[in-house]
């Protein structure tokens, strides 16, 4: 956090205070490249600066690479904020083919079992982290975790080795704690099923599906219904096709 503070009588910041905004926020940028090196594997084309003055002065930072992928990082001014570190990917657009599953409606989800199950929590997914919507530039692992935790995995809702980082003010005020990041739901995944799959046949039952784009490392998180061919969550991009499209996909089932 920036160790020089607004003026607090009207929120006004000399210019030693941007400076120290402006050196935290690429401090940032350093150790997300650290910590996930495919994030940007043909470097960074473009970073653009957004000032939010309510209800306190944040700036927040995008960034872009070659392929469009982007990733935001807030840098707020109180000690307690949550810097973003790039877990706020901007989810493109879903990518479908005739091959690719719907998505699964409420009529849908009114038909399943409510256990503590991915079919449970795909009972249960909604586009929301405990009836809250958040600001977070993508949602998928936030919404999903929210709806596996509802149904009953508590351990996702506790310390745990594989969550880097959990959602809060200011782009969730649910109070939920939840994990946001794709990359560490893939890693929870690999705990509950260490052998997943690159596809699945139809009626073989529920899957966590970890989705990556291979042009940019950019991550997805859903789970699959293959009986009915239904998808709960913020998205599906379909595997097989041409950068920079090129997802591929991992199912995990237990």
């Amino acid at each position: 956090m920036p160790t020089r503070q607004p003026n607090p009588a009207d929120g006004s910041a000399d210019d030693a205070w941007w400076n120290d905004v402006l050196r935290q926020a690429l401090e940032d940028i350093g150790a997300a490249q650290q910590r996930y090196p495919d994030l940007f594997p043909q470097g960074i084309s473009k970073v653009e600066l957004q000032f939010e003055a309510k209800p306190n002065l944040h700036v927040k930072m995008l960034v872009e690479g070659p392929q469009g992928s982007q990733a935001a990082t807030t840098t707020g001014l109180e000690p307690d904020d949550q810097a973003q570190h790039f877990e706020s990917i901007l989810q493109p657009a879903s990518l479908l083919t005739s091959a690719s599953p719907a998505e699964g409606k409420s009529t849908n989800q009114a038909k399943l079992k409510a256990a503590k199950t991915l079919e449970g929590a795909a009972k249960l997914f909604e586009p929301a982290c405990k009836g809250e919507v958040s600001s977070y530039a993508n949602n998928c692992a936030h919404y999903l975790s929210d709806a596996l935790i509802d149904a009953g995995f508590s351990d996702l809702s506790s310390a745990h080795a594989c969550v880097t980082h959990r959602c809060g003010t200011p782009d969730c005020t649910s109070g939920g704690k939840r994990p946001t990041r794709a990359k560490d739901m893939r890693c929870w995944f690999l705990e509950k099923d260490g052998s997943p799959v690159s596809s699945v046949q139809r009626g073989t039952g529920f899957y966590a599906v970890y989705q990556e784009r291979q042009s940019d490392g950019q991550g997805h998180v859903v789970i699959l219904d293959s009986g009915t061919w239904k998808f709960y969550g913020t998205g599906w991009y379909e595997a097989g096709q041409a950068a920079p499209n090129d997802w591929k996909h991992e199912y995990f089932q237990w």
